[in-house]
């Protein structure tokens, strides 16, 4: 008896329904078996790093082959061309591709190749995902043990109960600093003793430049002023003090008690508010609020050594990692920290090659993943991706202002490969739209292939 002879094409057609059963079945395996969040960004602030990384000083680490050319995408094969392909067909047809402009970076952390790059070195703005910028600089030179430092300080004598000098409390640009702490530092003085100030009580504000808003913030932009002297991020610290101080029985001399000046280096310290950089970066990024990253901003900027340092000196110690980094600045302008205002101005490409930069640094890495959204589970990701291949493999900064909407972050493929990225969409009508595009995105990083 001859055997029967499937016709090729019928041959292909029952060819392709096992596959697609294969895939389903371990799509449905992988579903039952997805690590929670906490699992998840455990592991991945360990994934990819050789034992030899870890040795290594920071100092003494190989610059990460991070170079601002042209972007060239290696010969597409298996689960990376089904990721371009999808990618491609989504930008191509995706309403947004005729009316507005599109940029995406994508690098393959774990092979360290690039992935996709559409439009990536298109000089865009970039909305909040500006403080991603503003994030890895401050890690690099700050350090994530970095502590920020509001104190109180006194010069003169105590005589009796009175205070025969001034009281000076110093700034330091810190928003997470609360109303109690504030009330801890006017406690400090009562228990020395002090029940009346014979001088003044000064703030010293120079730590900054003292300029009350970012360079481009819009005339009805809702926020600031800045100061070095806030209070949960509001510049009502005199307000604060003054009922401390009326609370605790202490009085000072003269109408205009709290007046700016420099405290003497002689001064004499009595209380000190301290806090790390995790809350405020918590807040900064998960949040995305605006003063606290200027705030930060400003204590990258004061790390230049320069009294009264702004945003040219913070901007050019971000310059100087880009370059470090090997990543061109002539596509960059650094407004400011938040992404706030329109004059900022960067890449996709810059944006994913400072993630890449941070994730080749672990100290670096370990600080900023958990402070990133997570798709579906909190922050400004907590509305979106909250089902589907996306959900909970997503860590990224949200970024949205007028015609304006970005993200850019981290991503788990199906692989199990890290991705490193940026989208910016300029030029849409409704944030929302761009919003739902890089949702489909970063569906397509997080489900194609196997």
């Amino acid at each position: 008896m001859k055997a029967t002879k499937i016709p090729s094409c019928a041959f292909l057609w029952v060819l392709a329904l096992a596959l697609c059963a294969c895939g389903t079945r371990k799509a449905a395996q992988q579903a039952l078996t997805a690590p929670s969040a906490a699992e998840l960004v455990n592991s991945l602030t360990q994934i990819q790093l050789p034992p030899e990384e870890k040795q290594i000083p920071s100092g003494e680490r190989e610059k990460p082959a991070v170079q601002n050319v042209q972007p060239q995408q290696p010969l597409a094969v298996g689960w990376e061309a089904g990721l371009r392909a999808a990618l491609d067909s989504l930008c191509n047809n995706d309403s947004l591709a005729n009316t507005s402009q599109i940029g995406i970076c994508i690098h393959d952390l774990t092979q360290n190749t690039l992935l996709y790059a559409r439009n990536a070195h298109h000089r865009m703005r970039p909305a909040s995902c500006q403080k991603v910028v503003t994030a890895v600089a401050a890690l690099h030179y700050l350090g994530a043990g970095h502590r920020m430092r509001t104190t109180l300080h006194m010069t003169g004598q105590i005589s009796g109960t009175t205070l025969k000098g001034n009281l000076y409390v110093v700034g330091g640009m810190d928003p997470t600093v609360t109303a109690a702490e504030v009330d801890a530092l006017v406690r400090a003085v009562a228990m020395a003793g002090i029940r009346r100030i014979q001088g003044k009580v000064c703030k010293d504000v120079t730590l900054t430049d003292g300029e009350p808003y970012g360079w481009g913030w819009c005339w009805d932009d809702d926020y600031g002023p800045l100061s070095p002297l806030l209070v949960e991020g509001k510049d009502r610290f005199s307000a604060v003090w003054m009922r401390s101080m009326a609370k605790h029985g202490i009085t000072a001399g003269g109408p205009d008690t709290l007046v700016a000046a420099v405290c003497p280096p002689e001064a004499k310290q009595l209380a000190v508010i301290e806090h790390g950089l995790e809350p405020l970066l918590q807040t900064m990024m998960k949040e995305s609020d605006n003063i606290y990253a200027e705030c930060l901003f400003y204590r990258l900027a004061a790390h230049s050594g320069k009294p009264k340092a702004g945003r040219k000196q913070a901007a050019l110690l971000i310059n100087e990692l880009m370059e470090q980094a090997g990543i061109r600045t002539d596509a960059s302008c650094v407004a400011d920290g938040s992404g706030l205002s329109l004059y900022n101005y960067t890449t996709p490409y810059i944006l994913a090659g400072m993630l890449q930069m941070a994730y080749s640094r672990p100290e670096l890495y370990q600080a900023l993943l958990p402070s990133l959204p997570i798709a579906g589970v909190d922050g400004t990701l907590e509305k979106r991706m909250q089902k589907g291949p996306a959900y909970r493999r997503v860590w990224a900064k949200t970024g949205s202002v007028s015609g304006i909407s970005s993200l850019s972050g981290y991503a788990q493929a199906s692989n199990g490969h890290l991705l490193a990225f940026s989208i910016i969409n300029q030029g849409v009508v409704r944030t929302a739209h761009g919003r739902t595009f890089q949702d489909k995105v970063c569906e397509i990083l997080c489900g194609t292939g196997q």
